[in-house]
């Protein structure tokens, strides 16, 4: 009975600190969050023809492009963004087979979506 509670001492005794270590380090990760500059959202605002676009398309890609343009407000330019080769300062991201076309204002903080379409038709 007595190397019982010895065992049962030790794990607590282990769970205790490694719960201390745990607190420590979200007490860590919160001071480092705190610390972080705080980056300004941009506003998405959807053309007129690019809001009939989304409209025509099937539920499962109107969702999953809604959610795309939400994120875009968070990160304008993000992993798999393409600037595109024209004249004007076009951005393509791709959500499955369709692409969405938009420029970035920086100096007012907007994403202005475009154009959305499949791949085979948004670029003509």
């Amino acid at each position: 009975m007595a190397a019982m509670n010895e065992v049962q001492g030790v794990r607590l005794l282990r769970r205790r600190q490694v719960e201390a270590l745990v607190g420590l380090r979200r007490s860590a990760l919160q001071a480092q969050e705190a610390t972080r500059p705080v980056r300004a959202r941009y506003r998405v605002e959807v053309s007129k023809p690019a809001g009939k676009q989304i409209a025509g398309l099937d539920r499962t890609a109107q969702s999953r492009i809604i959610d795309r343009l939400a994120a875009l407000g968070d990160n304008p330019r993000p992993a798999g963004s393409k600037k595109m080769a024209c004249p004007e300062a076009f951005w393509r991201i791709r959500v499955g087979d369709y692409r969405v076309i938009y420029s970035i204002e920086d100096a007012r903080l907007v994403v202005l979506v475009i154009k959305i379409g499949h791949r085979r038709e948004v670029y003509r």
